[in-house]
């Protein structure tokens, strides 16, 4: 996302047309996408393989918060999901429903879609 004077934003800064629908569609999915445990870091809400904030223990398959660990993509998934639904960039909402049918989602629905999203995968 862009400001006027080019330097990047979150969607609370943004000032383009149409944003409002996008930050009720944010606020919904934050009310409503339940995340299963381990399915991505709590905070930003990617794999925990990409997320500083986290490093694999030794125990295989298992993660703990990294020293120092940041999240550098905090305040950008949801948005990034809530503006393709939202604002219809139809090449985004077709690659997207075309993943989510074919795990057999229905995609009629905003519900059973925040449900496959908090999904954990292996």
């Amino acid at each position: 996302m862009q400001r006027r004077d080019g330097h990047g934003h979150g969607i609370e800064e943004c000032i383009k047309e149409g944003v409002d629908v996008v930050r009720a569609e944010v606020k919904d999915m934050q009310e409503q996408v339940q995340f299963e445990k381990f399915s991505c870091c709590c905070y930003c809400h990617v794999p925990q393989a990409i997320c500083q904030r986290w490093e694999p223990r030794e125990e295989e398959g298992r993660w703990q918060q990294a020293p120092g660990g940041h999240c550098q993509f905090k305040g950008i998934i949801i948005p990034i999901i809530a503006s393709a639904l939202k604002i219809e960039e139809q090449w985004v909402i077709g690659v997207m429903y075309k993943i989510v049918q074919e795990d057999g989602i229905d995609t009629q629905s905003d519900n059973v879609i925040y449900k496959w999203l908090g999904r954990r995968v292996e």
